[in-house]
């Protein structure tokens, strides 16, 4: 994700929920507001991932539901992007 290429993202948590092998379904968690710059994007990303470690206790991963980031941009071309995988909030959490 390159930000020069991007008008503004915002990201989700979403919980996976394996259903069948090859369907995986999910539930928002939360979704954020729009962003325009690269550094409001990442600290409510960072503020988010602590808000997920007091409600779940990253520290206890094996008892974590599966979670993962996406993100959503709008690009300069004003073309809205779908969902995609962004980051793991576990993997977030042990690199703060």
């Amino acid at each position: 994700m390159n930000w020069k290429d991007i008008i503004k993202a915002r990201f989700r948590v979403v919980k996976l929920q394996e259903i069948e092998e090859k369907n995986i379904h999910f539930e928002d968690e939360y979704v954020s507001p729009w962003f325009e710059k690269y550094a409001d994007f990442m600290e409510a990303q960072y503020q988010e991932v602590l808000a997920l470690n007091s409600k779940y206790d990253l520290n206890d991963y094996d008892n974590v539901p599966d979670m993962e980031f996406q993100v959503q941009i709008i690009d300069k071309n004003n073309n809205l992007m779908e969902w995609q995988y962004f980051s793991d909030p576990i993997d977030d959490f042990y690199n703060i």
